[in-house]
């Protein structure tokens, strides 16, 4: 399987109880030590035999959501990759940033899992940031948007929804989006450029019929890494 944490590495298991300890180039700890997730009813995988190895030219180029990372945590410094960081972050657990990158894509509701996603505090600004970082150069096709949507079909909505997003690459490139009310999945062309993160800001909130909340319940990168 492929390691979601670091480029240079693949993982192979079966049957153990112990995931090898970090050098930082190989893999990402041992499980026990790993960060809580905010669903903490999940249970650990219990293998015997874990190997990792580097992975060939071709796997490198494969087409792979870039984003995920399920034992990411919300600190403005990474402390494994892919990292996300927003300035905006309500003060529960399950609405930091690092819910929308976790791999869960549940998102008619909000709340602990599987309803956890980032949900920042009511008064979202254009000036405010939702920061993948990848640490390393990538290469990006697409962004994927789910957009939380605790949303009913009479009354107000705890939901609203970002009817507009900017989204800035590192070498300069900057997109314009108008994501639309709707579960589901919103796809964005990233016109294959390379990058070490991409950041979402500019952020308009269509508040129409709703208390005002918004929320990412998952968002993926769609992309490839840079092979020399």
């Amino acid at each position: 399987m492929p390691c979601p944490f670091y480029k240079n590495c693949k993982v192979d298991m079966a049957n153990s109880d112990v995931i090898p300890q970090s050098t930082g180039r190989l893999c990402w700890g041992s499980i026990p030590d790993a960060p809580q997730r905010v669903h903490p009813g999940s249970p650990l995988p219990v293998f015997s035999v874990v190997s990792a190895r580097y992975p060939s030219q071709d796997e490198l180029k494969e087409v792979k959501n870039l984003a995920v990372n399920p034992f990411d945590v919300t600190t403005k410094t990474a402390k494994s990759y892919p990292h996300v960081y927003s300035n905006n972050n309500y003060n529960q657990a399950e609405f930091g940033a690092h819910c929308a990158i976790d791999g869960f894509k549940t998102n008619n509701a909000h709340g602990t899992y599987p309803n956890q996603s980032w949900g920042p505090n009511a008064s979202v600004k254009p000036t405010d940031v939702f920061t993948i970082e990848f640490g390393r150069d990538v290469v990006v096709n697409e962004l994927v948007i789910y957009l939380r949507g605790d949303f009913v079909t009479t009354g107000n909505s705890h939901d609203a929804y970002f009817s507009e997003i900017t989204v800035k690459l590192t070498d300069g490139t900057e997109f314009k989006f108008n994501p639309t009310k709707t579960r589901n999945a919103q796809k964005f062309d990233l016109e294959g450029k390379t990058t070490s993160s991409v950041t979402i800001t500019g952020f308009v909130t269509d508040k129409t019929n709703s208390q005002g909340w918004t929320g990412f319940a998952e968002v993926e990168v769609k992309g490839y890494d840079v092979v020399a």
